[in-house]
């Protein structure tokens, strides 16, 4: 509680009214961020879907060559799983997949199914980044008309990170 000097002159009481003013001013918009945040923290913002932990580039800043779980594939069933978990968000609240993490997604053959599924079963976008080390031409044309089909919804970009400047150029 803020204790006011009846006593005081004028401008002490003008200066303590803003300070009263200002922290209402912050309270109310305490509680309006609040409620944004207690929305938005009961769904993501990002996920990122590892289908596999398989990769064919050896970056030197990633953590791939220490995986404990390098090799493994998830299961269809938990694919499946999570794209009809992310099928329950609410269609206001915005939300991106990214189906990669530690690994090369064009490694996985079952990623344009997976994309397609993710297009047809949620309203998210997707961002996928490849090395583009491997390719396989049936998946790059799926994905290339499904990217021209749903062009606000999926982009696919090419990572060009490296550390060593002759291995980036």
């Amino acid at each position: 509680a803020y204790v006011y000097n009846v006593e005081c002159d004028r401008a002490p009481v003008l200066a303590d009214l803003d300070f009263i003013s200002g922290v209402a001013s912050y309270m109310q918009r305490y509680y309006e961020t609040k409620s944004l945040v207690e929305r938005y923290m009961n769904y993501p913002r990002r996920v990122h879907l590892e289908t596999q932990a398989i990769c064919n580039a050896k970056c030197s800043f990633c953590p791939y060559q220490e995986l404990d779980r390098k090799g493994q594939i998830m299961s269809d069933v938990v694919i499946d799983k999570l794209i009809n978990d992310l099928s329950e968000i609410p269609k206001g609240h915005e939300f991106q997949v990214n189906p990669y993490k530690v690994n090369e997604p064009f490694l996985d053959p079952r990623l344009p199914r997976v994309i397609k599924s993710l297009l047809r079963r949620t309203h998210c976008t997707i961002f996928l980044i490849s090395n583009f080390n491997h390719l396989p031409c049936d998946s790059y044309h799926e994905l290339k008309s499904l990217s021209k089909s749903h062009p606000k919804r999926l982009t696919i970009s090419a990572s060009l990170n490296n550390v060593e400047e002759e291995a980036y150029k």
